[in-house]
């Protein structure tokens, strides 16, 4: 992921800058108003704390991975101390969210499509928590269906005389897949 270091790294130079805007002064001030808002070791009452502690982790996970759209939207929700942002802190923001978009952009490259497999594998399992959900039980259905065949194959499978009709049909079929037709 993007690192979101503590350290001021302008001193470098561009090409070893690993998005710098994600480093830079705002940025780290947004976090640490919103850590400091969200932070569960200042609430007592128990679901509060719960929902501050979910927030919290929320927040340091996008930290870790240079997550800048959430920092910026739990900012925006939880601290409430009235400061407006500057028009530079602002383009400093700009800055990083579109190197965020762009490391994801490649992210994305890498996994789309580079072969037909790559494709089916992007297409059965979506973003979507939900049609991932369902993707992966009608796969692992398909896979129990195909053990069971298998392992009714395997069972029925007690001498060569009645495995070379298997075989002969296995054989037409994937001359019929590989000419598009019956012979």
């Amino acid at each position: 992921g993007i690192g979101f270091d503590e350290e001021a790294i302008d001193d470098e130079p561009p090409s070893k800058r690993k998005h710098a805007e994600i480093s830079n002064h705002t940025l780290r001030a947004m976090f640490r108003s919103t850590a400091a808002v969200l932070h569960p070791d200042k609430v007592v009452d128990a679901v509060e704390k719960e929902k501050k502690q979910a927030l919290m982790i929320r927040l340091l996970a996008a930290r870790k991975n240079g997550d800048v759209l959430t920092i910026v939207s739990l900012y925006q929700q939880y601290v409430t101390d009235g400061t407006a942002l500057s028009k530079d802190e602002e383009a400093q923001l700009v800055a990083a969210l579109e190197a965020q978009v762009h490391s994801l952009e490649a992210q994305l490259d890498e996994y789309a499509a580079p072969t037909a497999l790559h494709e089916m594998a992007y297409t059965l399992w979506e973003p979507s928590s939900k049609k991932t959900q369902a993707n992966i039980q009608r796969h692992l259905t398909e896979v129990a269906e195909e053990g069971r065949y298998m392992g009714d194959l395997a069972a029925s499978l007690t001498s060569m005389a009645k495995l070379k009709p298997i075989l002969e049909m296995h054989y037409d079929s994937q001359m019929r897949a590989q000419w598009g037709y019956d012979y």
